[in-house]
């Protein structure tokens, strides 16, 4: 599924809405964009739950996003809408959307290396090892600004 700004919400099951609904009656504690991107960079992995909420927060107030289907998607993308790959090169040349931007979270080696982290530790040990990764290259920020630059 894709993130856009222009479609219906697809009915969700019984299950997400409840966790959703549980996330929407926990307000993070006021952020500042910067008080983030520390608390991201400097707390261990397990506090990042409130600075992660308010980031969240603060990139819905920006733009609100919607799910919507891959016909929607792909019409969407056929109609100039920007589309950012973030996988790895070789996951980008295996398959992309036709006119997507690649731009990589990881290259190759580091993209096995997360994979190899989650296979031997677990999902939560990959998250800490791919976001210390993403840290070293500027972090989401440096993502961004290399799409909006059109550099991988």
């Amino acid at each position: 599924r894709a993130h856009v700004s222009t479609a219906a919400t697809p009915p969700r099951p019984a299950a997400t809405r409840r966790c959703v609904a549980a996330m929407a009656e926990f307000t993070p504690p006021p952020m500042s964009d910067d008080a983030i991107e520390r608390a991201l960079d400097e707390a261990p992995f397990a506090e990042w739950g409130a600075p992660l909420q308010a980031l969240a927060a603060s990139v819905a107030a920006i733009r609100p996003s919607l799910e919507v289907d891959a016909a929607t998607f792909l019409r969407l993308a056929e109609a100039g809408v920007a589309c950012v790959d973030v996988r790895s090169p070789a996951e980008y040349a295996k398959d992309h959307v036709p006119g997507a931007a690649s731009t990589p979270l990881f290259d190759d080696a580091e993209r096995a290396q997360v994979g190899t982290c989650y296979c031997k530790k677990g999902r939560a040990a990959a998250m800490e090892l791919g976001l210390a990764k993403l840290r070293k290259k500027g972090g989401f920020a440096g993502v961004a600004a290399r799409a909006a630059d059109g550099r991988a």
